[in-house]
């Protein structure tokens, strides 16, 4: 049986950025609004929806329970897959956010600013 493909928008128009948590059963997304969507593999319901305060997320890393993401005020904040809720911020830099990516074991983060 070949997998069906559809398309589903996820954020507004302009750039998105997506990350498999390292299981592959849920995809988490950013971009230029204020939300975050978690598409869980195989589904065809809506992705839950994490609202935040800021815009403009640039990048993202994800693990098995949480993600982190970066925006372009220099923020980057971890959330939890668990909750679907903000955990902690981890840093603010002085320029928007390039990249992020997670060690082997999610104990660290590197970040591009």
């Amino acid at each position: 049986m070949a997998t069906k493909l559809r398309s589903r928008p996820a954020h507004a128009p302009g750039p998105t950025f997506c990350s498999y948590i390292p299981n592959g059963s849920k995809l988490v997304t950013v971009g230029p609004n204020s939300a975050f969507r978690i598409f869980q593999h195989g589904s065809n319901d809506e992705p839950a929806i994490i609202d935040v305060p800021t815009d403009s997320h640039l990048a993202v890393a994800a693990k098995n329970d949480f993600f982190v993401a970066g925006a372009e005020d220099g923020s980057v904040t971890k959330y939890s897959l668990v909750t679907n809720a903000m955990d902690q911020i981890l840093v603010r830099c002085t320029m928007p956010i390039r990249d992020l990516a997670l060690s082997p074991d999610g104990l660290w983060c590197a970040v591009a600013s």
